[in-house]
């Protein structure tokens, strides 16, 4: 028995030396697309706007703007990223979000519209969420500063406002339900979210072997593991790889060290055991 758990133990490291390698591609990444993109993607897209300062227009770039309290064309940075997007606030949170050029108006978000995003609890807002009022004005969430009580936001202010472009600005804030109300902007707006919006670290983990890999290796290796003289079956691999950890995975019977999942380790495995029994007395083995 001590032969056949030694001999399990190694065929347990020897399929997990090789499932690493086994794992599959990582995924591509995400926020390359409308339909997926990270908190962090959304932050970092804002904030190429707020660092360039980029003017309000209720058009694209080098388009008629009818807004009377900009100028009749709309004339910012050139960029041709943004330049089909109108830098409004909805255009803004548009881009934010990765949808497409030239943006939802503030009637196309939730609580209005429910075809991207919805409504969730103030107390619940995370980075790349937005506050909305479907009349007026749209803002993007960025972080607390004090849980609930006060946060960082961005923000396409409009033509006539001081400053005029995209910036940042903390407010106190007060929440009830859905229902934030911001000091800074003197208004209450309903917490929103982009139904695809993904946490920051999505997609981004590829590195560590799945379950069904270790086992489809350990299924591959089984015919090379060592078998006892008294037992001619196969070794069951589903029996280490459900218990043997993922990440520096290993075995240690009766006191022999962990070896790396090699031949050379396996051999030494037994070795070891051998040697092992050799010195026991038959005292201590008719216990």
């Amino acid at each position: 028995m001590l032969r056949r758990a030694l001999f399990g133990c190694a065929a347990t490291v020897a399929i997990f030396g090789c499932s690493a390698n086994d794992a599959t591609a990582p995924s591509e990444p995400v926020g390359s697309s409308s339909s997926a993109i990270t908190t962090s993607d959304v932050v970092s897209r804002a904030a190429e706007w707020v660092n360039a300062k980029l003017l309000y227009c209720q058009s694209p770039n080098h388009a008629q703007d009818d807004d009377t309290a900009c100028s009749p064309v709309c004339n910012r940075e050139d960029n041709p990223d943004w330049d089909p997007y109108r830098s409004d606030c909805s255009g803004f949170v548009s881009w934010a979000w990765g949808l497409p050029a030239p943006g939802r108006t503030t009637s196309e978000f939730a609580p209005a519209d429910t075809a991207v995003s919805h409504a969730i609890q103030g107390t619940d807002l995370e980075p790349g969420d937005a506050l909305n009022d479907p009349a007026d004005h749209i803002i993007l969430f960025v972080q607390w500063v004090t849980p609930n009580q006060s946060a960082e936001f961005y923000e396409e202010p409009g033509c006539s406002a001081n400053p005029p472009y995209a910036h940042a600005f903390t407010s106190n804030v007060t929440i009830t339900g859905e229902s934030v109300y911001v000091d800074y902007e003197g208004m209450t707006f309903t917490a929103i979210r982009y139904d695809a919006i993904q946490p920051p670290d999505a997609g981004t983990d590829a590195s560590a072997p799945d379950a069904s890999d270790a086992k489809d290796a350990g299924a591959a290796k089984q015919d090379a593991a060592p078998k006892s003289d008294d037992d001619a079956s196969a070794v069951e691999p589903d029996a280490g790889v459900a218990s043997a950890p993922r990440a520096g995975a290993g075995c240690s019977a009766g006191g022999v060290p962990r070896t790396a999942g090699s031949a050379e380790g396996i051999v030494a495995l037994v070795l070891a055991f051998v040697v092992t029994r050799r010195r026991r007395p038959r005292t201590r083995q008719a216990r």
